[in-house]
């Protein structure tokens, strides 16, 4: 079986303070359950007709919720931070491999699990917009990688921490304070909390 729905969101944003200078960023969202094969083959990983028959019906679903929410989240990150995303294109893949969303900012890659957004799956799903978010926090990997911060206090002081944890400080933090900007608290796990306003202070020097 061979499917591959794409749609390309192509999302121009005015920089931070500059109205004549713009970052275009490209996201091609898509599904092709030949990408999936590699990793369905070993015992034990193998990935449901159910389950690819459903995410190429609910694809559309997802791109929907992408393009009424990705162009505000991208522009809420930019003005934020006063600094810009990459002027690239990213492929974000839909896959139901059993590993987890990952960005791989050099090569302009990301993936997004959908398993457990699917009915198939799970008896009780995520909604396809927290796996829209998902993507948000992937494209942000992205975003950090392009303006990594310099002589970070914070990171000093977490210096002991692991190093996945670390690369989470400043990344939820921004995440966070986009999701208030867009007056989107439900979206938190907590949105009184204002420990992120330190780390958010930091990607904007």
């Amino acid at each position: 079986m061979r499917a591959v729905l794409n749609r390309f969101l192509l999302v121009t944003l005015l920089s931070f303070g500059c109205s004549s200078q713009a970052t275009l960023l490209r996201v091609k969202v898509e599904y092709n359950p030949s990408e999936d094969l590699a990793c369905s083959l070993p015992a034990g990983s193998s990935i449901k007709e159910e389950w690819k028959a459903e995410l190429l019906s609910r694809e559309p679903e997802f791109l929907r919720i992408w393009e009424a929410q990705g162009p505000r989240f991208l522009a809420a990150t930019e003005a934020i931070s006063g600094k810009k995303f990459p002027s690239q294109e990213i492929i974000a893949r839909l896959t139901l491999c059993n590993s987890p969303s990952e960005s791989f900012p050099e090569t302009g890659l990301i993936t997004v699990n959908m398993r457990f957004a699917l009915k198939s799956f799970t008896p009780e799903p995520v909604s396809m917009r927290y796996k829209v978010d998902t993507l948000f926090h992937e494209l942000l990997h992205t975003f950090l990688n392009r303006n990594p911060i310099e002589n970070s206090v914070l990171l000093k002081e977490h210096a002991t921490e692991d190093e996945r944890v670390r690369d989470h400080l400043h990344l939820l933090a921004l995440q966070k304070a986009v999701l208030l900007r867009l007056n989107e608290p439900d979206e938190l796990v907590n949105a009184t909390n204002t420990e992120y306003l330190k780390y958010v202070a930091e990607l904007s020097k």
